[in-house]
């Protein structure tokens, strides 16, 4: 049952079993600014698990009517010596008007051979917006086994994210970093 749905399954399996194939593969997630572009100020994005290594959403932007697909595939699963690998899809970084990123990312969980619950990650962008390639990167850090802190640099600023777990909610608070002024917002995201 970790494959895509499909009609014929629903054939085979109890209302419980279908309830339990469905559950936990959508995500919506909203994000507020207060203080930047509009694209940015409010941005919702609702995601379906195809598989557990790819998703596929619609993120949308409504203070500028703005709507983009979104894609995340990890083509490579991490193991304890081995990154993950991922390439995905969205609106372009937070400071942009308009655009899409693609991006290509490495991500590994350093606790095995360190200790520290920490996770950094690095990979390539390439922004629409300003027509070039970009190296992104940054670090999550697992304070307790429910809040994490996050270090992101887009390619061009570095932003922070302060997040708190409880089951499928999850509470951020957000720092973001334009043109040397700091912003700071709230994010919510739910997996149902």
């Amino acid at each position: 049952m970790s494959g895509a749905y499909t009609k014929s399954d629903s054939l085979s399996l109890d209302n419980a079993q279908t309830v339990s194939l469905w559950r936990n593969r959508f995500s919506l997630t909203v994000r507020v600014v207060p203080g930047i572009l509009e694209r940015a100020r409010w941005r919702n994005n609702l995601a379906y698990s195809l598989r557990h290594d790819l998703t596929i959403g619609i993120e949308y932007n409504p203070l500028a009517q703005d709507i983009h697909p979104t894609l995340n595939w990890r083509l490579v699963d991490e193991t304890e010596t081995r990154p993950s690998v991922m390439l995905g899809t969205s609106s372009d970084r937070i400071g942009t008007p308009h655009g899409t990123a693609t991006y290509l990312t490495i991500a590994k969980s350093l606790k095995p051979q360190t200790g520290l619950p920490i996770a950094p990650y690095a990979g390539v962008n390439y922004s629409s917006y300003n027509n070039r390639f970009s190296f992104i990167g940054g670090m999550n850090v697992q304070l307790t086994p429910k809040l994490s802190l996050m270090a992101i640099y887009d390619g061009v600023a570095t932003h922070g994210a302060l997040s708190f777990t409880e089951g499928r909610h999850t509470f951020s608070l957000l720092a973001v970093d334009l043109d040397d002024e700091w912003n700071f917002g709230a994010g919510y995201s739910v997996r149902f």
